[in-house]
């Protein structure tokens, strides 16, 4: 494989032992009207799921009572962008090219303060650095006081460390998480959980109520947060990540897959002052070699 396209983009790791996992389970069991419980029984797991972290703590997620099913993440950010339709949305440069590629009316947090008729929208851990937004505090504090909606996007979620968060800002409107990124082939099955603070009303709660959910998705999202742990990442290859790190000249983050490369990264800018590496297949060589 091409070096360039090797370390460009993020994939999960490549992880054979969670695909063959994939495999076995029998989906027959799961397409009845019988197992209509699934549905709920996704979130309530997903919520549990995510609280269970002994590397990360979300400080006051209790205050997110509305839990639905989303395909991935990505649906959750088009019903804000519709929830939001007269605002002008805001995120770091770096982030989801999604965002752009969706609106017309957006501008980078870097260029520009906050303003009343803005929306925001921000990964966490960040998608470009790995890490929590230095700033994200104080962002969330100005939103507060200007009554402006955030977005969380917590994908990195389920393969980060040292994410304490304190969701008690009002300004927080919305939180994603998702399982595409703890193992390859889980992001086939769209296996995402929107938090709101209330009904909303929208697609997304639409779907839900009527049960226009893959069950197959939700399924394999409850077989696999009932087989393996949220910091199963970390506690698995946490050793062969900090390998690879040091290998390959490159500074860890609090998310399994990414580092941080200097001038020899280059290729691999998003705009930022330091070169996202996804280092997935090289995390599972690694892996496999000494195991």
């Amino acid at each position: 494989m091409d070096e360039n396209k090797k370390y460009k983009g993020v994939e999960p790791i490549p992880n054979t032992d969670v695909l063959g996992f994939l495999q076995m389970l029998n989906y027959e069991d799961w397409l009845s009207k019988d197992s209509d419980w699934i549905y709920s029984c996704y979130k309530d797991t997903f919520l549990q799921w995510i609280q269970s972290s002994n590397l990360n703590t979300l400080n006051g997620i209790e205050n997110f009572k509305h839990k639905q099913y989303s395909f991935g993440t990505t649906q959750t950010f088009d019903l804000f962008y519709l929830q939001n339709k007269n605002r002008r949305f805001r995120f770091f440069k770096g982030d989801f090219f999604y965002h752009t590629a969706c609106n017309n009316d957006w501008e980078y947090l870097d260029t520009s303060p906050i303003n009343t008729n803005d929306a925001v929208i921000i990964s966490v851990p960040f998608s470009d650095t790995g890490n929590i937004p230095n700033t994200l505090e104080t962002i969330l504090c100005e939103c507060d006081v200007m009554g402006v909606p955030v977005l969380l996007d917590m994908c990195y979620y389920v393969i980060g460390k040292d994410i304490n968060i304190n969701l008690n800002h009002e300004c927080i409107d919305t939180i994603s998480f998702s399982l595409s990124k703890f193992s390859d082939g889980l992001q086939n099955f769209r296996c995402g959980f929107r938090l709101t603070k209330d009904f909303k009303d929208d697609g997304i709660d639409i779907i839900n109520q009527f049960y226009h959910v893959p069950k197959i998705s939700c399924a394999v999202g409850i077989s696999i947060m009932d087989n393996y742990s949220v910091d199963y990442n970390w506690n698995e290859f946490g050793d062969s990540y900090l390998s690879v790190c040091e290998k390959k000249n490159l500074k860890p983050t609090n998310t399994m897959i990414l580092g941080l490369g200097g001038s020899e990264y280059d290729y691999l800018n998003r705009g930022n002052s330091t070169n996202r590496v996804c280092i997935a297949k090289d995390i599972w060589e690694t892996y496999n070699v000494k195991r």
